[in-house]
């Protein structure tokens, strides 16, 4: 008995196995065929990709894409017509090597599992349906990521990977930064002479930009038109190759700004600009430093703010220099031919220095300078954002720096008077509201709310109504608008036009969540009350009272914008 057990188990036990051998063969054969049908089709897929990196570099294809991107944008391309068809007809006979294309599209399946994936590589916002950024890749300074935070997603390119990253992203446009060459960082010497590996890497990712139909834009270390004063501000080996735009730097008055604590160093501040100057200037800045005792500091660039920041007199070597001095709080002290070089507006706020023996006196009236003026202009004509804006309006591109600015202005209007004064501020504010919206009360006649929404509305000042709540804040319930900044509008008295310029500037200044007047306290300091004048949104929303604000974590500037 236990021996016929036994033999059944065993046969059993052999024609699992056998069955189990079976279909392991099946598996392997089905296996079989299927690697067969992917090497097939990467065989086949290999071949596609060849034949359209032949075609793609045809001289007939890249004629029609010169012509036809010249004629979808006109004011940009149409320019440059000549010159590329200049250069394809220069290049019609070079030898396309197989297997390659100028975009590096061979780098692409390496990252991403499906194409579509590398849309939301540059911009992980665009999956939280907030608002998109302006995404800018390129060849990055020291300083540029840290100028640009807070207006646009940046994505730098290295020497090694550029043309992948650049591939595997969304970008806007590709900038250059001309203070990438400065010694030390993965791009030393760009542009200077006898560096070829470094231009010939940097020819091939802007190729690859135009191949895409980005623009290419060269950041120079200042304005441009400095003559001598600008120092190297373009290397030679940038200044002859093809850009389609100039930028002009803006000064990021989140990097640069007034916000410090404690009491400034009274002496004098001159920073080394690291450009040889003109002989007339090395010389008024050496007699301004040794009549006021200056002190002479190289930082670093992330040393910089802070440092500027420390001092409240500095002396400007470059007209570079002038915007970040201007935007730390400092009374700028120049030499007559930086000055001259400085626009109008400018000009205006600093002293110019043409006889060094009357700096003392000048001195004397440190204490009372107020740098608000300067930080208005600043804000309105020279910062990183209003040019950046500025810039995407040239190109084309479909991007606000500057929305982190926008303004809801609420207020509750009573009667008559009060909407037509309100509409008057709002229209003769030099920061314009993007948005108002107003509890009309009980007195007020609906021709008026009628004529003061067209009135505003005629200037693109969007306008809408809300019940009557608690104008600082504390009704806990969502306010109109989509703007990130609410600012409660006081309709008893007449508004100054710089009021919100002097509120969002100081808000960008020092990343604060609300500004306002605080009792006792001085401009641009950090407080634990304030009287409410501008709130980002979701702290306005919450419905808590502003005393508690603090308490809750948020950053508080005092600024009292009316006085």
């Amino acid at each position: 008995m236990t021996e016929s057990s036994t033999s059944e188990t065993a046969e059993k036990s052999a024609e699992s196995a056998k069955a189990l051998r079976t279909q392991q063969a099946q598996a392997n054969r089905q296996v079989a065929k299927l690697r067969a049908a992917v090497r097939e089709r990467d065989d086949r897929l290999r071949e596609l990709e060849e034949r359209l990196v032949a075609l793609e570099g045809s001289t007939t294809y890249r004629f029609g894409r010169i012509v036809v991107g010249a004629a979808r944008r006109p004011g940009r391309r149409a320019t440059r017509l000549p010159r590329e068809l200049y250069r394809l007809w220069k290049h019609r006979d070079a030898p396309q090597r197989p297997g390659q294309s100028s975009d590096f599209t061979r780098g692409r399946s390496e990252v991403f599992d499906r194409e579509e994936d590398r849309l939301l590589a540059a911009s992980p916002a665009a999956l939280e349906g907030s608002v998109r950024q302006l995404v800018i890749a390129g060849v990055f300074g020291p300083s540029t990521t840290a100028d640009l935070a807070g207006f646009a997603r940046t994505l730098p390119l290295f020497p090694h990977d550029g043309g992948l990253v650049l591939e595997s992203s969304d970008a806007d446009l590709v900038l250059v930064d001309v203070t990438a060459g400065a010694p030390g960082g993965p791009w030393a010497y760009l542009g200077e002479p006898g560096m070829y590996d470094r231009e010939r890497t940097l020819g091939t990712l802007l190729d690859a930009a135009r191949g895409r139909d980005l623009p290419v834009v060269l950041w120079p270390a200042g304005r441009g038109d400095e003559g001598e004063l600008g120092g190297a501000a373009t290397a030679p080996g940038l200044s002859r190759l093809d850009w389609d735009a100039i930028a002009v730097p803006g000064v990021s008055l989140l990097r640069f700004n007034p916000a410090w604590g404690a009491e400034r160093d009274r002496t004098p501040l001159v920073i080394d600009p690291g450009v040889r100057l003109p002989l007339g200037v090395r010389r008024a800045v050496d007699a301004i430093t040794a009549t006021i005792g200056a002190r002479v500091a190289d930082p670093t660039p992330a040393e910089l703010p802070q440092l500027l920041r420390r001092h409240s007199v500095t002396v400007a070597a470059t007209p570079a220099q002038v915007p970040e001095q201007l935007a730390s709080g400092a009374f700028v002290l120049c030499p007559a031919a930086v000055a001259g070089a400085l626009p109008a507006d400018l000009r205006a706020h600093v002293h110019v220095v043409t006889d060094p023996a009357a700096l003392p006196e000048t001195l004397s009236a440190v204490p009372l300078y107020d740098p608000r003026l300067a930080l208005r202009t600043l804000f309105l004509r020279h910062s990183a954002p209003v040019r950046l804006a500025e810039l995407c309006e040239r190109l084309g591109i479909d991007a606000d720096p500057a929305a982190g600015r926008r303004v809801t202005v609420v207020a509750d209007v009573g009667s008559a008077a009060d909407a037509a004064r309100l509409a008057d501020d709002v229209l003769a504010q030099s920061h314009r509201p993007a948005e108002v919206a107003f509890a009309p009360g009980a007195g007020l006649p609906g021709g008026a709310l009628t004529a003061v929404t067209a009135r505003l509305a005629e200037h693109g000042v969007t306008v809408c109504t809300r019940s009557a709540g608690d104008p600082a804040g504390r009704s806990g319930t969502a306010t109109p608008g989509e703007a990130p900044w609410v600012a409660p509008w006081p309709t008893g008295a007449r508004v100054p036009e710089s009021h919100l310029a002097d509120l969002v500037c100081a808000a960008e200044c020092s990343g604060a969540d609300a500004v306002g007047p605080a009792a006792g306290a001085p401009d641009h300091t950090f407080v634990a009350a304030v009287e409410p004048a501008l709130v980002r949104r979701e702290l306005y929303e919450t419905g808590g009272a502003p005393a508690g604000w603090s308490a809750q974590g948020a950053r508080l500037m005092s600024l009292d914008s009316r006085g």
